[in-house]
């Protein structure tokens, strides 16, 4: 009984927490706008490394 229950608690956390087209509303894009931002590593990274080089940190565009 505890594993069903478990089960079911389980797969309704997935499925909350997948993507969902248009959850957010739809949205249509138009222009110049930035959609995501990335920028390039500029050195190797290292296993088990706690920080990265980056070409830039300015976060600018997209969600920010």
């Amino acid at each position: 009984m505890k594993q069903s229950i478990l089960t079911i608690v389980l797969f309704f956390c997935a499925f909350s927490l997948s993507a969902q087209r248009g959850k957010d509303l739809n949205g249509s894009l138009s222009g110049t706008l930035v959609v995501n931002t990335y920028t390039n590593v500029t050195a190797d990274v290292v296993l088990n490394a706690t920080s990265l080089t980056v070409a830039s940190n300015a976060m600018t565009g997209g969600a920010f």
